[in-house]
């Protein structure tokens, strides 16, 4: 079984108890503690904790920052052999998602609200031996810049195609300010987050123009343009033609190829 629970929300139980199966927890966001043989640990965004089948257990999230996760419960004989090979111990029941981007995008879309009728038992297996491969390929640790520039390339790719997003929005959502976004950016990704957001909605609009017959002015507003003039401009100074030349010129090699 797979499931999502917000404590923003959802009142916790924060009692003692056993399970008869394994259960795998990853935190999303926020922050909370588990109580586990004898001991009290605080566990966070983008961390795992696995719970056996023996073992008297406790966990409930922060009262200020309260945690969401995504949780799996499963058994079977190769259960518990699936946990070790990945790094759970006794001892060591928490471990960090070293692909936390790539595996929140994957558990987020598959949880969402227009996708759950679609869920099968195989697509819910495979997110599950995926966050168990984010455990087990241990790298070095990200530098906390290298973290920001992720997911400030991971939030840019979720927002870009809407015309309010600005990128005082990615400061306010990773809590940095303007000046240290745009130095860790140059740093980690060779530019600015303005061109990066600049190339990723003219990207996207040289895609439709290829693929679609929408209208540009559609096209514009589809790529986080509300101005189509703008959109014209900035698309000629990126890409020498205009628009309608980009899309007769690729409507050309198609037919020729």
């Amino acid at each position: 079984m797979i499931g999502y629970n917000d404590f923003h929300i959802i009142k916790p139980y924060p009692y003692r108890r056993q399970q008869n199966f394994y259960t795998l927890h990853y935190v999303l966001s926020g922050k909370g503690s588990l109580w586990l043989n004898g001991k009290t640990r605080t566990i966070q965004e983008n961390e795992v904790f696995f719970l056996d089948d023996k073992t008297t257990f406790a966990y409930w999230p922060d009262k200020k920052d309260p945690w969401e996760y995504i949780w799996f419960s499963f058994e079977g004989q190769d259960a518990l052999k699936l946990a070790k090979s990945a790094g759970f111990s006794p001892e060591n029941s928490v471990l960090p998602c070293f692909d936390p981007w790539k595996i929140r995008n994957e558990l987020i879309s598959m949880l969402n609200p227009g996708n759950r009728k679609f869920l099968s038992v195989f697509r819910a297996f495979s997110a599950l031996y995926a966050l168990f491969d984010s455990l087990h390929n241990c790298k070095p640790e990200k530098t906390v810049e290298q973290e920001y520039a992720e997911r400030a390339v991971f939030y840019i790719g979720e927002k870009y195609f809407d015309p309010q997003f600005r990128v005082q929005t990615i400061c306010n959502n990773l809590h940095i300010s303007h000046a240290q976004l745009c130095r860790i950016f140059q740093k980690f990704i060779g530019k600015s987050p303005v061109q990066y957001i600049v190339e990723r909605r003219l990207s996207y609009a040289a895609q439709l123009l290829q693929t679609t017959s929408l209208p540009v002015s559609e096209i514009a507003f589809m790529s986080g343009y509300e101005d189509t003039d703008y959109f014209l401009k900035s698309f000629k100074k990126f890409y020498q033609v205009t628009p309608t030349h980009f899309r007769s010129l690729t409507t050309i090699e198609n037919l020729i190829l």
